[in-house]
């Protein structure tokens, strides 16, 4: 929350992904597999230049 807070003020935010997305027909080990369901995996890292306060 207090990140957003303080990127709340600015006016310009830039995104960049690495293409992490990717489609799988695996399950994780605690879903069953379902024909109807897609499965995905992705990790997730931000920062914000300048500020390295501000990642997660």
């Amino acid at each position: 929350m207090d990140i957003r807070n303080i990127l709340e003020e600015r006016t310009s935010v830039e995104y960049y992904t690495d293409g992490s997305l990717i489609n799988t027909s695996i399950p994780t080990s605690r879903d069953k597999k379902d024909p109807n369901l897609v499965y995905i995996k992705m990790d997730a890292v931000f920062c914000v230049n300048d500020e390295p306060a501000l990642s997660a």
